[in-house]
């Protein structure tokens, strides 16, 4: 499966997501081609509707698109139970993973 992970420099969760996603992928055994992809501005934000960093993108489609954020360099948010973090949970992560396999066919 491929993710990227959309951030720009600065973004205190672009690490933690990544370091997350690999943990989710690893426990759902799934095959994870996973790249980086800094948003350089404004301009580069628009262009690709970056909706704050960081996003994770499974396939080109946003793995939380029910979290959205507005377009443009910004910090997103994601609520874990109520208490925003500035990544997803390993847990929100291996469902969302499961999700889009499932609606890609894939075990």
């Amino acid at each position: 499966m491929e993710v990227v992970i959309q951030y720009f420099d600065g973004c205190p969760g672009w690490e933690l997501a990544r370091e997350r996603v690999i943990e989710a992928a690893s426990a759902i055994e799934v095959e994870l081609a996973l790249s980086l992809r800094r948003v350089e501005g404004d301009e580069d934000a628009q262009r690709i509707g970056f909706r704050g960093s960081p996003s994770i993108l499974a396939e080109g489609r946003d793995l939380f698109p029910d979290q959205p954020g507005p377009i443009g360099m910004c910090c997103r948010v994601y609520f874990l139970g109520g208490t925003a973090s500035p990544a997803p949970s390993v847990e929100q992560l291996v469902e969302a993973l499961r999700s889009d396999a499932a609606r890609q066919g894939r075990p």
